[in-house]
């Protein structure tokens, strides 16, 4: 396998290296000015342009510096805390395994120790409630569930003050009564919080907070319910955690298969691995489907090929080899259809650059995949997983 380095721009420019939690991978290199140390720099800058992984690299020649990391050859490679090689230089492929391996440590969707669920008192979201709670309660996750307050004026209590504070508290009693009306018999141990602000914008901005936000699905019936509906789709395009959307009557029961929805942008291989991270919490099988023919625009390799090639970064335990492409009547049938003859009870989808459900998918689409999902449905957004700019 050949992989052609790119020029991007290091995410991780701000890291000095000794932060902890920071969400990029620390890579150091021990060299001594040789051969063999040139070709280790080479091939480890071109396995992280070709994977795109934040990270901070640092090189050193530094007798002391090599004495405290314990290295005793040159050249040597230190990811994270772990000294992987020393007097020798790897394969790229090792190097990218090595990288991989690292970096499934590190995203939310490995994590998943912060779970939000924002309702909005209906029935809806109180199913997503549910859903949440069952979930955090088998991964151990704190849970937190969020009220968004738009308007002074919501509550069916009065405020003797009339404020803003105290309508807010009266709408965090009501949460706290709807919480545990709708959690009796579970018990998770949750936090409520009540927010304020527009739905949409106040629960995408506090999505950077947590590692998944689960939020109710369906949006028909009354306006109530549209309103709910239309901010789970946007929150699910462009939140900056991946989003759990959990259509209406949906119970919670683990998850076996997951059907990964392939094209040629959710075939980059670190969103396979966030995906293939999630599957690995709940032990389930990942089907990658792809809906249509091999149909490739002007440039770009056959389908197929991606495929190989994206599996080919993965570290072995991680692998697949077979892509299924199916048809259908529409992208959602087909889908559908395919989630029920393999008893799937999760689609994986994956945006691209917050254009996703507008590029690639037709608007009617977009809204029976979000608005009235027929099954959970798991959103994976390209920059889940990095800081936002110029936080540590």
């Amino acid at each position: 396998m050949q992989i052609i380095p790119v020029q991007t721009s290091s995410p991780s420019s701000a890291c000095t290296g000794q932060c902890s939690g920071c969400g990029k991978i620390h890579v150091r290199i021990f060299e001594s000015h040789d051969l063999p140390s040139f070709e280790l720099n080479e091939r480890v800058s071109m396995a992280l342009n070709a994977l795109k992984i934040p990270h901070k690299l640092i090189s050193t020649s530094a007798p002391e510096a090599a004495e405290l990391a314990g290295v005793k050859h040159f050249p040597a490679l230190k990811l994270e805390q772990e000294l992987v090689c020393e007097g020798y230089v790897p394969s790229i492929n090792q190097v990218v395994h090595w990288l991989m391996e690292r970096y499934m440590d590190q995203i939310k969707l490995h994590q998943i120790r912060h779970i939000s669920v924002p309702v909005d008192m209906s029935p809806e979201s109180g199913n997503a409630l549910r859903y949440a709670a069952q979930m955090a309660l088998q991964l151990k996750s704190q849970l937190e569930i969020i009220h968004v307050m738009d308007s002074i004026f919501e509550g069916s209590k009065a405020s003797a003050s009339g404020f803003l504070a105290g309508y807010g508290a009266t709408m965090q009693a009501e949460l706290d009564q709807f919480i545990q009306k709708e959690l009796e018999g579970l018990e998770p141990s949750y936090q409520s919080k009540v927010l304020f602000g527009f739905p949409d914008t106040a629960l995408i901005e506090y999505s950077s907070q947590v590692d998944l936000m689960i939020i109710g699905a369906n949006g028909n019936g009354n306006l109530r319910r549209r309103i709910f509906g239309s901010v789970s789709a946007e929150v699910s395009r462009a939140a900056h955690c991946p989003v759990l959307l959990v259509p209406e009557g949906a119970m919670y029961y683990g998850f076996k298969h997951l059907v990964y929805t392939c094209d040629f942008h959710s075939l980059n291989p670190l969103r396979v691995v966030e995906a293939s991270a999630f599957a690995h919490r709940f032990g389930a099988e990942i089907h990658f489907v792809h809906v249509g023919g091999e149909k490739e625009r002007e440039g770009e390799l056959p389908l197929s090929e991606k495929f190989n090639q994206t599996m080919a970064l993965l570290p072995p335990s991680l692998q697949k080899t077979e892509l299924v492409r199916v048809v259908g009547e529409s992208v959602m049938t087909a889908l559908y259809e395919y989630a029920g003859n393999h008893r799937a009870d999760l689609l994986v989808f994956v945006t691209h650059e917050r254009h996703f459900w507008e590029n690639l998918l037709h608007h009617s689409i977009t809204s029976e995949a979000l608005t009235d999902a027929k099954m959970p449905v798991l959103v994976i957004h390209e920059t889940d997983s990095t800081p936002p700019e110029g936080k540590e």
